[in-house]
């Protein structure tokens, strides 16, 4: 456990210091002081910019994470230091957790949504965000360097943001988002501002969907890891003690 606390210190710090991963971790709560000036509307600022970080959290940040121990060239000297591959990416994916709960907190104040709200709102950010890491694992696998997790992300984020998004203007996006772990976060909005029809989502409803993309996702991997490592440099020292 040791360990791992000092993984965890060392890859929330980083999230802080990497200019690449700090600027991701800040996009939603620069938008949203931005179009908290625009146009102050609580549930739109959530709809977008909680919905926002929702999606970056895991599937950016997270494999940016994974990605700047190959650039750094670290992997060898974190395999030298005893450290598996299950250390490496939980103590990266807790980072993302605690980092993401920040920033839902700092979106939530600058949304100025009901205080009473935000305890359901985290625990709807956490499943969210949850729900989506293996995937953005799976991203910081295949991608060479952060320019490339760039690239691969776009499209994961357009795949879950766009539908929740739009489903304020097309019944059929709110239809789709009721399957996506995004949808989640109907569970708040519609206590915030109740609209017929829009992201109809129960709690459990949404948990069960989050529970499922997760374990797909889990599933994925373990596909996967039977043709290649994730991680050779860092597979490779672990397997040979």
């Amino acid at each position: 456990m040791k360990k791992m606390w000092t993984l965890l210190k060392k890859d929330i710090w980083t999230s802080f210091t990497d200019k690449t991963i700090l600027l991701m971790v800040l996009t939603p709560a620069i938008l949203a002081l931005i179009f908290r000036v625009v146009y102050f509307d609580p549930w739109m600022l959530l709809l977008t910019m909680a919905l926002f970080n929702i999606v970056l959290v895991p599937l950016t940040d997270y494999p940016l994470l994974l990605v700047e121990e190959k650039e750094r060239d670290t992997l060898s000297l974190l395999s030298r230091s005893g450290v598996s591959l299950a250390y490496f990416a939980l103590s990266k994916a807790g980072a993302c957790l605690v980092v993401g709960e920040l920033m839902a907190v700092v979106v939530f104040l600058i949304a100025g949504a009901d205080m009473s709200l935000l305890p359901e709102y985290l625990l709807v950010h956490l499943a969210g965000v949850t729900a989506l890491l293996p995937w953005g694992f799976l991203t910081g696998v295949y991608a060479k360097d952060q320019n490339s997790v760039n690239v691969y992300a776009a499209v994961s984020v357009v795949a879950v943001y766009v539908a929740p998004v739009f489903s304020y203007w097309n019944v059929a996006f709110g239809r789709l988002a009721e399957f996506l772990p995004t949808g989640i976060l109907g569970v708040v909005l519609k206590k915030l501002q109740p609209m017929e029809g829009f992201m109809d989502v129960s709690l459990v409803w949404g948990g069960a969907v989050c529970a499922v993309w997760f374990l797909a996702g889990i599933a994925s991997l373990f596909v996967i890891r039977k043709k290649r490592p994730f991680f050779p440099t860092l597979e490779a020292g672990t397997r040979q003690r």
